[in-house]
């Protein structure tokens, strides 16, 4: 049961509540903030949770929903006209099998009043699974694209779960950081993304095979999934320390040499090998850190570069959409030759500025973008 004085999922209205009431939910976790803690972006008028907002500005400075800049004297803490609308919300009882309907307002009384307890302390959903998460071992959730280490309550250092940003909000009512003690975590150590065990649980990935070993970057790849080299022109599939049958690591070729000290066949025994399912080409993982063509940029986040004046978002590629680089306007040409609405689109990544209907592909991107340092590497 989540708690009365948190942020409350649009499904536990009352059918009549529920008219118009996109206007009231917050744009980062998608829940209604609760009366108290609501507050109200004045320049844009949208409505956040005041932890969310907290959280989102630590990164962001703009708004989620309209891009807007957002300062602080714009933001209103406890908008009359928002709060007398929450409170009089019709609200269903969220613990199991309780008929009760009625004002928000009254909702916490209700809780306290019938429900003699609130159990802070549910019963272990995740007791069936348990046994089966090993200490920094790697699992995958559905809500990330990397593999989850799973840390139990080691490496404390008040973090927050970033299940509160899926619809429900996180499963252990953490909303903030300095919540988590006691709790057991899952961490990407690539990003900075956290899971705590209720939501990881929910969210689990039974699909996908992970293989852990103690090499350089291990857990970082999936097995028999595909991915890019600067080194090579095709896709290398991951085989871990399968098909081992006497390969050598064509790292040896290159200037840096093979990084696992491979000079031959039949030197590569317990080394987690990729190849190239067209060539007879292969790398070893050491290699294959070093090799690894790394994608900067995070799907719908933003970014600047110095030839425009707003940060631009990374919509990644849309196939069925006609778009123009501007890039053309600078050195000449599009760095991807996309100089006018027929060349071909198709696979090309994109980042795009709403405001001013302007586009660059993401050649241009890496060019023009302030910040490499600040980037995000997968």
């Amino acid at each position: 049961m989540n708690n009365p004085n948190e942020a409350l999922d649009p499904d536990f209205l009352d059918e009549i509540s529920k008219t118009n009431i996109e206007d009231y939910i917050c744009c980062i976790c998608r829940l209604i903030p609760n009366p108290e803690s609501a507050i109200e972006e004045e320049n844009c008028g949208h409505i956040f949770c005041s932890q969310c907002l907290s959280d989102w500005q630590k990164q962001n400075n703009t708004c989620p929903f309209c891009k807007m800049e957002i300062s602080k004297r714009s933001i209103k803490d406890k908008n009359k006209l928002v709060y007398r609308h929450l409170i009089n919300l019709i609200v269903k009882c969220q613990e199991e099998n309780c008929k009760w309907k009625g004002i928000w307002k009254d909702y916490s009384s209700h809780v306290k009043n019938t429900h003699k307890k609130i159990k802070e302390n549910v019963t272990n959903i995740s007791a069936m699974f348990y046994d089966n998460y090993e200490l920094y071992k790697n699992y995958k959730s559905t809500t990330h694209p990397h593999p989850l280490k799973f840390l139990d309550v080691t490496m404390d250092n008040g973090w927050g779960c970033n299940g509160k940003f899926v619809l429900g909000g996180c499963l252990s009512g953490i909303t903030g950081f300095r919540q988590t003690k006691g709790i057991k975590r899952f961490r990407c150590m690539q990003c900075d993304y956290d899971l705590c065990e209720k939501c990881f649980n929910k969210y689990y990935d039974k699909n996908y095979i992970i293989i852990n070993d103690e090499s350089y970057n291990r857990g970082l790849y999936l097995f028999q999934k595909k991915y890019l080299s600067e080194v090579h022109e095709h896709p290398l599939i991951f085989l871990d320390k399968s098909a081992e049958n006497g390969w050598a690591c064509n790292g040896k070729f290159f200037p840096t040499k093979c990084l696992s000290g491979i000079t031959d066949f039949y030197q590569t025994k317990n080394i987690p090998r990729f190849r190239c399912e067209q060539c007879d080409f292969d790398l070893c993982e050491n290699c294959m850190n070093y090799y690894r063509k790394k994608n900067y940029f995070e799907l719908f986040k933003d970014y600047k570069v110095y030839i425009h004046p707003h940060p631009l978002t990374y919509i990644g590629v849309r196939n069925n959409e006609r778009w123009l680089c501007d890039g053309k306007s600078f050195q000449g040409e599009c760095l991807s030759g996309i100089n006018d609405f027929n060349n071909k689109t198709e696979g090309i990544e994109r980042f795009r500025c709403e405001k001013c209907n302007f586009d660059l592909c993401k050649n241009c991107m890496d060019y023009y973008y302030n910040n490499k340092k600040g980037c995000i590497i997968f």
